[in-house]
């Protein structure tokens, strides 16, 4: 019933795929994919996540994509010999990741801009982002972030539970 309600709500988008999934394993496919990475930036992954948590609702396959892009961005801007910290919390139907970096960051203002504004022209990183926000509307989520100078970026992914 849940499925057939997604699906007359987002049946105009072409790429239409939302099903409960199982949150922690994306964290742990976008990590694997972005050791490389992280190793070259030596940057640490530092994960903090509970034991059990609800299924939410996403597209399996693209999860991990849309976390990996995250952490491609934080990494970038990520000071070396620094973590990444990966939190995740459940309350009221909701999961939400809280990805953090100890960073350089940008003013909080162009970080909107470089996320949300279509009319701004952005790095491959921001692109990925902005494409990655769009499969998070789909399965009816959001992604904040905030920035600091001198001190990073932080992306809050929020993602409806299935009961």
């Amino acid at each position: 019933e849940q499925l057939r309600a997604e699906m007359d709500a987002t049946a105009t988008r072409s790429s239409f795929e939302v099903y409960p999934v199982e949150p922690k394993a994306p964290v742990f496919e976008a990590m694997e994919s972005l050791a490389e990475t992280a190793v070259k930036r030596q940057v640490k992954f530092q994960p903090t996540l509970p034991a059990l948590v609800s299924l939410v609702f996403a597209a399996p396959n693209k999860l991990s994509s849309v976390i990996a892009s995250l952490f491609k961005l934080l990494i970038e801007d990520a000071v070396e010999n620094t973590q990444i910290t990966i939190h995740m919390e459940e309350r009221d139907h909701w999961l939400t990741y809280t990805f953090k970096n100890t960073g350089f960051g940008i003013p909080n203002e162009r970080l909107q801009q470089y996320l949300f504004d279509s009319e701004v022209e952005v790095s491959e990183s921001f692109d990925n982002i902005r494409h990655a926000i769009s499969s998070i509307e789909v399965w009816q989520g959001t992604l904040t972030a905030e920035s600091q100078v001198g001190q990073g970026l932080s992306f809050f992914l929020r993602l409806r539970s299935f009961i």
